[in-house]
């Protein structure tokens, strides 16, 4: 997490002016709970950082190997937690994730990636009901 953070402070700007953020990648438990110190830093400091976390399965019970509320834990300390719900939903939310991290007062972005969902595969099918509960802008609302 330090490591991040030095290197989003430190890093050229880039071609839109600003920092860059720095990328944490931890698993559960142990490393989710390293990384409260950090991201209090970077949130403190302004400092753009995505955190990607490995996390016990969604139906695994709540006594599971390193499972821990990473995202009631990392609330505080970030501009914004979050917990996949489905593969589907990744590239939006990692889209979302660094946006977040690097515009208004940069800050840390935490994101909670349960086991299975790292393991689902993307089809068609999953892709759709994903987009399908997407709501859009109707034109009465322009």
């Amino acid at each position: 997490g330090h490591i991040a953070e030095g290197y989003a402070k430190s890093a050229p700007q880039l071609p839109d002016g600003k920092q860059p953020a720095g990328v944490v990648v931890a698993t559960s438990g142990p490393g989710v709970t390293n990384l409260i110190t950090p991201l209090q830093d970077a949130i403190c400091d302004g400092v753009g950082m995505v955190v990607l976390c490995g996390q016990a399965a969604t139906n695994a019970p709540s006594d599971a190997f390193q499972a821990a509320p990473a995202v009631d834990l990392t609330t505080p300390c970030t501009k914004w937690s979050y917990q996949i719900k489905s593969a589907a939903e990744l590239p939006m939310v990692l889209d979302y994730a660094f946006f977040i991290a690097r515009n208004g007062r940069p800050g840390p972005v935490f994101i909670d990636l349960p086991k299975d969902l790292q393991n689902q595969v993307l089809d068609d099918e999953l892709i759709q009901t994903f987009a399908y509960g997407i709501p859009l802008k109707s034109e009465e609302d322009n």
